[in-house]
């Protein structure tokens, strides 16, 4: 194992000598420090065991305090009730912000720390400053290419945000952010909407979802690559994606 590296891992004990006994996955007893993989607001967080040699890269944002902090605030505008966190950047606003709109916003809020992470890039001019809204999404079907919900978020939750803080319309500086089933969705929200986000951050998408009933593996993917976008490069997909089944240009 190389010196640098910086994982997480569980383990699976168990007494049978069945190879295909299944034991519960528990955090290496060994070994205090955890790393948070799923924060749950009940209580029933997924905890894994954290393995960081001594040449592991810094995270640089944890290990130095910003010296400006961005407000974060929580909003309920709509009937639904959803939770929209904003991430407002220190200092003053002269002109509107480039929009960075992230799906399990809760998620990137509290466990990956995403706030934490912009205060310290725009301090250190690592990159200009940047409107964030986090969306909550406890009902994870809405992700799986859901029309309306793409909808509600481009007609309903933009035209809200940009009424209430300087951010731009401008869809090459607009670019919508997810992991998993979130990726997924920002992939399909842009490409339902490509007149409001211009660029998609799909990490590790779950491109392999698909319709009930349809049975052509990856046709999501393959429908959406096949459309004309008016920004190049606007949508990453898995690299073994691209080789197979030709869905990115």
């Amino acid at each position: 194992m190389r010196s640098d590296t910086r994982t997480t891992y569980q383990l699976s004990p168990s007494s049978s000598t069945d190879r295909n006994e299944r034991a519960p996955y528990q955090t290496d007893p060994l070994n205090p420090k955890t790393f948070t993989a799923l924060l749950s607001e009940g209580g029933n967080d997924i905890l894994f065991s954290l393995l960081e040699l001594p040449d592991a890269p810094v995270l640089a944002w944890r290990q130095t305090s910003a010296t400006t902090h961005g407000r974060v605030q929580l909003h309920r505008p709509f009937v639904d009730q959803r939770r929209l966190w904003t991430y407002l950047p220190a200092g003053e606003i002269t002109a509107p912000l480039p929009l960075l709109l992230v799906f399990d916003g809760r998620l990137y809020k509290d466990m990956l720390r995403l706030p934490e992470m912009l205060d310290y890039l725009i301090g250190e001019g690592e990159i200009e400053p940047v409107f964030v809204l986090l969306v909550d999404n406890q009902d994870r079907s809405e992700l799986q290419c859901d029309a309306g919900f793409a909808g509600y978020i481009a007609d309903q939750v933009l035209p809200w945000l940009r009424s209430a803080y300087p951010v731009t319309s401008d869809p090459s500086q607009s670019v919508v952010y997810g992991s998993s089933l979130g990726g997924l969705a920002a992939t399909f929200l842009a490409y339902r909407h490509p007149q409001v986000f211009g660029s998609v951050f799909s990490q590790t998408g779950w491109f392999r979802w698909r319709p009930d009933g349809d049975p052509a593996p990856l046709s999501v993917c393959v429908r959406i690559a096949g459309a004309r976008w008016p920004y190049p490069g606007c949508l990453p997909l898995p690299a073994e994606t691209r080789h197979r089944h030709r869905c990115a240009r």
